[in-house]
């Protein structure tokens, strides 16, 4: 049976993200995020417990991108195109300053609050 272990509530957020590990440079497609982490889109997986620098730029109109250390959690093999599943990897964040760590946080809630209105 599926458990969800997740701590945070995710967010479709699509941009390139540029990552850096032991294992060389290159660029993925984030698919969604939340504040704990990321779904990066890539066929070049990083073996889980491995460290990835990640830059990002939320094109929030608040600041610069900025770079964040991840480790790999979690993989996925599954390459769809016809249902829209790609293979990739989920990371986490290990350590946000307290300016990257306040722009995902409205980030992230700014989409939460755009999901739930009221109808009256």
């Amino acid at each position: 049976m599926f458990e969800n272990r997740r701590d945070n509530a995710r967010f479709g957020f699509e941009v390139v993200v540029d990552l850096t590990s032991a294992s060389g440079f290159w660029m993925g497609l984030s698919q969604n995020l939340s504040e704990g982490g990321l779904f990066i889109a890539s066929a070049n997986l990083v073996p889980i417990g491995e460290n990835v620098h990640v830059r990002l730029d939320l094109s929030d109109g608040v600041g610069a991108p900025f770079e964040v250390d991840c480790e790999v959690a979690w993989h996925r093999l599954v390459d769809d195109e016809d249902s829209g599943i790609r293979p990739g990897m989920g990371v986490r964040f290990l350590y946000l300053d307290a300016s990257a760590q306040a722009r995902i946080m409205t980030f992230c809630r700014a989409r939460r609050e755009a999901q739930f209105f009221d109808l009256d």
